[in-house]
């Protein structure tokens, strides 16, 4: 199995720095070309106007213990510890980084009943490194009381693989280093292990392109063997990182870091710069213009229905019938109407008086058709 140690991630960090710049100039030259190097940034320009690579160097103290939880051993020690960081910043709050860390963790029994506990005496273990990517947030980026801030804090959280060696000495003082007798298959120099690095910091602005970086993180194991011991089953092993380090960004000196811009302080400036006042004002007057030839088009004087632009009979008089070009409909006259004289009254017939005899003969015919009836009525 081939070795891996801090100083392979330290190449492998210094290896990818020209990479990473190329890249970064490279994407800002393709998604801007028009940019000039006296540029200046505007709000919603995107992040090509700015530096978003940074590279980190630090180093502190390494302790097999974290502020809360237990741990297997009653005396913690502080040692020595070291790391390099690489950033990309994808925006004014947030960014992704990729942190290496090695060193040293050991701590003892020297408190415990006979300076043994768990069947062990001390142990010291070899990190060899931990490699972890993490979100980080940055708090004070955006301000509503200063411009611009020379102190900005922040707050990380994200997992990695960590690789180690325990070395351990047990109650009869024999020592017991797990480097090379690792793994499932006992045959890896470092055990390995999942982690969860959860850190906090301060960040000071030196310039605009470095910044020292004061900050602590707490490692959680995904195991129980970091210190050699399975004790306190089912906890699991942390240690912790405080550190310090100096940080610069990567990119032209015309660009700003985009860590210490204020986006607040952008919009600010960019609301009260003149040009852009006079710009709006042109652009209402452009408006404004716009609005009166939409009413000038929209004009119909004399309200006959036909705009005045398309009005070939102006001024006609109101309530006249006109056509789609504004002329007056002239309706043809209808002919006079000739009433018919009233027709001749009838000539009225003078009736003859009707005669003595002929009366008296029409009442006799009366009774005998009514004699006869009765007799047909009797016989029945």
């Amino acid at each position: 199995m081939k070795k891996v140690n801090f100083y392979s991630l330290i190449a492998l960090g210094l290896l990818s720095l020209p990479a990473a710049k190329s890249f970064g100039q490279d994407s800002t030259r393709a998604a801007k070309p028009e940019m000039t190097m006296s540029s200046k940034p505007v709000v919603f320009g995107g992040r090509a106007q700015y530096t978003t690579w940074n590279i980190g160097i630090n180093a502190g103290v390494l302790s097999p213990l974290i502020p809360f939880g237990s741990n297997d051993f009653t005396n913690k020690e502080a040692n020595l510890g070291y790391g390099i960081s690489i950033r990309k910043q994808l925006g004014h709050a947030f960014g992704l980084q990729l942190d290496g860390t090695s060193g040293k963790l050991s701590g003892s029994n020297a408190d415990a009943v006979g300076g043994v506990k768990f069947g062990t005496r001390a142990f010291d273990t070899r990190l060899a490194y931990s490699a972890t990517l993490s979100g980080v947030v940055n708090v004070a980026t955006v301000d509503f009381i200063r411009r611009k801030n020379a102190v900005n804090f922040f707050v990380s959280a994200g997992g990695g693989l960590a690789g180690y060696a325990p070395k351990v000495t047990l109650a009869n003082n024999t020592v017991v280093d797990f480097k090379g007798i690792s793994g499932p298959d006992r045959d890896r120099d470092y055990v390995r292990e999942l982690v969860i690095p959860i850190g906090v910091g301060v960040k000071f602005r030196l310039a605009d392109k470095i910044a020292l970086n004061i900050g602590y993180t707490a490692t959680f194991v995904d195991g129980d063997n970091l210190d050699g011991t399975n004790g306190g089953y089912p906890t699991k092993d942390k240690f912790s990182y405080g550190y310090g380090g100096l940080e610069f960004a990567l990119g032209g000196k015309s660009k700003p870091n985009l860590d210490w811009v204020n986006p607040v302080a952008m919009l600010y400036d960019e609301l009260k710069d003149s040009t852009l006042r006079i710009t709006v004002d042109s652009l209402k007057g452009k408006v404004s213009s716009v609005e009166t030839s939409v009413s000038d088009l929209k004009k119909d004087t004399d309200g006959d229905g036909v705009r005045d632009d398309l009005d070939k009979c102006p001024g006609t008089p109101a309530g006249t019938v006109v056509d789609g070009g504004g002329c007056e409909i002239k309706m043809p006259t209808p002919p006079p109407v000739v009433e018919a004289p009233a027709p001749p009254p009838a000539p009225v017939v003078a009736k003859k008086p009707m005669r003595k005899h002929h009366a008296k003969k029409h009442h006799t015919t009366t009774k005998k058709h009514t004699m006869m009836k009765k007799k047909i009525a009797a016989k029945k």
